[in-house]
């Protein structure tokens, strides 16, 4: 096939694709753009076309604080000029150096995993920026089998088998989507596009260094098996739609033969009934338990295996009691329902995380349950809830326990906030449990009413104080004890 074949192979590819996975009218698509060559590729193969789709397009860069400075500004600078080009808005979110290997040591995750979180999050606040309910990546047919070879060397079922979706829910996030209207163009027509319409973009070192698996997959294994199994292209793609299939029908076996029902008013824990769960064959336990999980953590990391296996092969306990607890959710029994919730307390070490894209409800261990909400401070109860002015707080805001070396800066300076536990007289236990918010910028709050301490903000919360009048708009923080 030639250039000028592969060209337009591609933009009819990315054409239907997006006539098939979106609305008919009018829908914002927000292209993530690292100028790496699939995001750019992805980028003006959309703005081709846009006009026929009639697509809102808009696009964002994030600098996830790794590389240094000068190769950061580069990169942006490049970005910039591109879509400047093409007339695409572009919005850039900034990781602040430091940030993602923090996380990644917070998580005791490695630094692909926690930069893939962040750039998340980032996403979905450009996202909300620019209101656009979808965002486009730049993942190909090549990307889809090494993903597939990964995850069968770590032992995937069939949900993971089936590979990378060519629309899911963006992690983290109950409202955004993901397309990826690459999925079915190969690595090599990526280049023949680009090659053909003359467009540049810049080549990131970080994929060729094999200090991570998902390149060493790339490097070393597919050159293997492109030399000694020249189909395997083919047979892992159908493998793939094979295991699609299987996924769907576990799915649909487990929904109906163990629904799982709200549990709460707010829906933050579900129930089913446990005869039924522990009727289920190990296959369909294991997917009970993820269609749980996907509905309290949708678009979260998976359930690691070892969580899953436990409960898909025990008995139905004698006693009422916890089952499970572990990889953020707390599962147990209560006569005849077996109840699922999220767990605060990951482990005494990890600690824990919430991300608030959204108003929403956290239990604090067995002390009760604290909620976030974005409304007016009209009317508020002094000493019960604590406001935030929502225009001082840079997203993503996140409800945390406390991390080793934390400070918040007050109005009478900065204090650390083991040393704040201590004058609050708290135990060790007690001091996991702390709820601390935080943003892009710091410490906004330290959340003292589960243990009948005051509540601390920080100078930079505190010194907006003035405009929590009745019509500002602020984070309200209550907690509702048990």
């Amino acid at each position: 096939m030639s250039s000028t074949q592969d060209c337009r192979a591609v933009t009819e590819r990315v054409t239907a694709f997006c006539s098939r996975c979106l609305p008919r009218q009018g829908a914002a698509v927000l292209v993530a753009i690292s100028g790496g060559r699939d995001s750019v590729a992805l980028l003006h193969a959309l703005c081709s076309a846009a006009p026929a789709l009639r697509l809102g397009l808009y696009a964002a860069h994030v600098s996830h604080g790794l590389r240094s400075r000068e190769s950061g500004h580069h990169e942006q600078r490049f970005v910039e000029r591109l879509c400047a080009e093409l007339k695409v808005p572009l919005l850039v979110r900034r990781i602040p150096p430091g940030t993602v290997e923090a996380d990644a040591r917070s998580a005791r995750s490695g630094v692909e995993s926690a930069a893939r979180r962040l750039r998340y999050r980032a996403l979905a606040d450009a996202a909300a920026e620019c209101n656009a309910r979808y965002i486009a990546t730049g993942h190909h047919l090549d990307d889809q089998l090494e993903t597939c070879l990964y995850r069968f060397l770590n032992g995937s079922g069939p949900g993971g088998l089936a590979g990378i979706p060519e629309l899911a829910p963006l992690p983290y996030s109950n409202e955004l989507r993901v397309l990826r209207p690459l999925l079915a163009v190969s690595r090599a027509e990526v280049n023949a596009y680009l090659t053909e319409v003359g467009l540049e973009y810049i080549e990131d070192e970080s994929n060729r260094s094999c200090r991570f698996a998902r390149n060493r997959v790339r490097s070393q294994l597919t050159p293997l098996l492109e030399r000694e199994f020249p189909g395997y292209r083919g047979a892992v793609t159908a493998a793939a739609l094979r295991h699609a299939e299987l996924a769907a029908f576990l799915s649909g076996e487990a929904a109906s033969r163990c629904p799982w029902y709200p549990a709460d008013k707010d829906g933050t824990a579900l129930r089913c009934d446990s005869a039924q769960f522990y009727a289920l064959a190990p296959p369909l336990r294991r997917e009970a338990l993820l269609q749980a999980y996907n509905r309290l953590f949708p678009g979260g990391a998976p359930l690691p295996n070892r969580f899953l296996e436990a409960t898909a092969r025990s008995s139905r306990p004698r006693r009422n009691g916890t089952v499970l607890r572990g990889a953020g959710v707390h599962l147990w029994l209560s006569g005849e329902s077996l109840f699922c919730t999220p767990d605060v307390v990951l482990n005494a070490k990890k600690g824990y995380v919430f991300v608030v894209l959204k108003d929403m409800s956290v239990p604090i261990g067995a002390l009760g349950v604290l909620s976030l909400a974005t409304a007016s401070t009209e009317g508020r109860d002094a000493g019960i809830e604590l406001a935030v002015d929502r225009t001082v707080v840079k997203d993503p805001l996140i409800v945390r326990s406390r991390r080793h070396g934390d400070t918040v800066q007050t109005v009478a300076g900065t204090k650390k906030i083991k040393n704040i536990f201590s004058e609050w007289g708290l135990n060790e236990e007690q001091k996991g449990l702390v709820p601390v918010l935080e943003d892009r910028e710091g410490v906004l709050a330290v959340v003292g009413a589960p243990f009948g301490r005051p509540n601390l903000l920080s100078a930079r919360a505190a010194s907006s104080g003035a405009a929590l009048g009745p019509a500002a708009r602020a984070v309200r923080i209550t907690f509702d004890g048990v």
